[in-house]
């Protein structure tokens, strides 16, 4: 029977639209195991999926209160990700979307997502990509990476800027095969915070079309979107 998401539960965030999007495009090509969404929060990614008939649907957070999706066919784990799981099942594919730079020890959540995972089962993972240009061009006005300004850090509570790279390096590391990467969709920089950061994003605007001139600029990815967005988005297979 095919599940109906939940019209009452929406995604407000932009950002969150379109990763959620990308992930999804690539679950549609899928087989349609047991999938877990870790770091859940209200649910918002399982509902966004529902429709696509997963043989079940699992979410993890460290606490069930924030978890507001009433589907009694989904099963809903308490964990502190920065601690000891304490998980039997095994799942075909594990999401962990915007995750990671909020834990202390990313090298123990990917071994983490691997023992959950069955052989061959599929890990997606996106994170701030803090190597794009708009980031480097941040870094460089104001030591700080994109999403991990004072201001961010405090809303988000992000710790552990990620790049790229060395994401990659620690799923080979943790024995995952990269299956693809790629980066979100590009949308206007839009802050509230204060009159500096708005003007500061303007000149970054103008300043990326620039910078597609300049070469690789140390990327070892050489798709543009990749260079120019906000997010990145990883497959690996356990192997």
């Amino acid at each position: 029977m095919k599940k109906q998401k939940d019209k009452n539960i929406r995604i407000e965030n932009w950002s969150d639209k379109t990763i959620y999007q990308e992930i999804k495009t690539i679950l549609r090509n899928k087989d349609k195991g047991r999938l877990l969404d870790i770091g859940c929060g209200p649910g918002f990614f399982l509902n966004y999926i529902q429709n696509l008939e997963f043989k079940s649907l699992s979410g993890l957070d460290k606490s069930r209160r924030i978890f507001i999706l009433k589907d009694k066919n989904i099963d809903f784990y308490e964990q502190d990700l920065n601690k000891l799981l304490k998980i039997r099942k095994k799942f075909d594919i594990i999401t962990a979307i915007e995750v990671i730079e909020h834990l202390e020890n990313p090298h123990k959540f990917i071994r983490d997502c691997k023992k959950l995972l069955k052989k061959k089962g599929i890990l997606i993972i996106s994170a701030p990509n803090i190597t794009s240009y708009e980031s480097r061009l941040l870094f460089l006005l104001t030591g700080r990476f994109f999403n991990f300004l004072p201001s961010s850090i405090k809303k988000s509570g992000h710790t552990n800027p990620i790049s790229l790279w060395e994401m990659e390096e620690i799923l080979k590391k943790c024995n995952f095969q990269i299956k693809q990467t790629k980066g979100t969709k590009i949308h206007p920089f839009n802050t509230k915070y204060n009159p500096f950061l708005n003007l500061l994003a303007n000149l970054i605007i103008i300043f990326i079309p620039l910078a597609m001139f300049m070469g690789n600029w140390g990327f070892g990815h050489k798709g543009k979107r990749i260079k120019i967005s906000r997010h990145y988005i990883i497959e690996a297979v356990s192997s």
